[in-house]
Formats: structure tokens, sequence, C-alpha cells
């Protein structure tokens, strides 16, 4: 989970957004782009699974998929 949480942390800092907002249930287009622009990182650049992804972001792996589906 290191590497995952690095590509959150960068991009909570990019989006000047703490980390636990990225996290939270917060859908507004600011935070919600940052989740979705982190998850697709973290899927194309470590290849991690929906359902790990679901875990770590504290989502759905099926709002995982169609998170990183929005940024493709």
């Amino acid at each position: 989970m290191g590497k995952i949480r690095d590509i959150m942390v960068e991009e909570c800092k990019k989006g000047s957004i703490h980390l636990d907002t990225l996290l939270s249930d917060t859908r507004t287009l600011k935070v919600v782009n940052i989740r979705h622009l982190a998850m697709w990182r973290a899927r194309t650049e470590l290849n991690e699974t929906y359902l790990k992804l679901g875990r770590v972001f504290k989502r759905d792996h099926t709002s995982v998929i169609s998170g990183v589906r929005r940024v493709e």
C-alpha cells in the first residue's frame, strides 16, 4: 500500500487538499477529480486490482472502475 499512498499524497499536494478529504465521502468536483486521477494512476502505474484500490480508497470496487474510466 505504500506506493498507492505515495500516489494519493502526490495528487493531494497537487490539488491542495488533505488526504483525509480524499478518503472522505466528500463529492465536490475538485475532490472527485483528484480522487479519480489518483485511482487511475494507481491502476495504470502499479497495476493494482480494483478490489485492492477500493479498500485503500474506502470505496466499492465498482466506484474505482468508474473513476478510472472517467480519467481514461
